[in-house]
Parts: structure tokens; sequence; C-alpha cells
């Protein structure tokens, strides 16, 4: 028979929160906060383009649509 002695649990075991996952995640990271803000960052400076081309492609449309006589210098 396999004589198992019992562990304590780890931190992250003694800290999971099944019903808040928020705050398991706040504390698994707690110690990282200055890097995962500058990650959070960084994907925003990454992805703006993507949000912002929608935008630029709907006034290239407004103009093209209107014409008139300066349509390509306003291009």
């Amino acid at each position: 028979m396999n004589n198992r002695h019992f562990q304590p649990p780890t931190a992250q075991e003694r800290n999971y929160q099944g019903e808040n996952p928020v705050r398991t995640f706040a504390y698994l990271y707690s110690d990282q906060k200055g890097r995962l803000l500058l990650a959070i960052l960084l994907y925003f400076i990454k992805a703006s383009p993507v949000w912002a081309m929608p935008l630029v492609t709907a006034h290239i449309i407004d103009l093209v649509a209107s014409g008139g006589p300066k349509t390509l210098e306003n291009l």
C-alpha cells in the first residue's frame, strides 16, 4: 500500500477563486503588474491601425461619392 502524506496546497491552489476568475488572474499576475500594463499598452498601439481603418475608408468613400472639382485634391 502506498503511504502518501498530506501536502499543503500551493499558493495557486489556495488562492484559486473558481467563482471569480478575475480575482484569480489578478493574484497570479500580482508581481508582474508593470509588465502586464506595458503589454496591454503595446497591444493597443499595435491594434490601433485596424480600428482606424473603417473611419479612413468611410471618409474616402464619402469624398469619392460626393464628387466635385476638388475630389482628387481632398483625397
